[in-house]
């Protein structure tokens, strides 16, 4: 028997874009404004490629809605 499972759409986009996006620049820390800040603004590059990726795969996910 198949289990129900739920999930956070956009928490699972964002954690998925986030990840490819570390994978495609290789240092986490390139990615943000000021990484000694304690807050997570992506700089202007990183933004852009976040937003390309976040939409890819929360649309890969709506698809998979049953």
């Amino acid at each position: 028997m198949e289990q129900e499972i739920k999930i956070n759409i956009l928490e699972l986009a964002s954690e998925l874009a986030h990840t490819d996006l570390v994978s495609l620049v290789g240092d986490e820390n390139k990615l943000f404004e000021d990484p000694t800040a304690g807050i997570t603004t992506y700089n202007d590059y990183a933004q852009d490629r976040f937003n390309e990726l976040y939409d890819k795969y929360y649309d890969i996910i709506l698809s998979c809605k049953l």
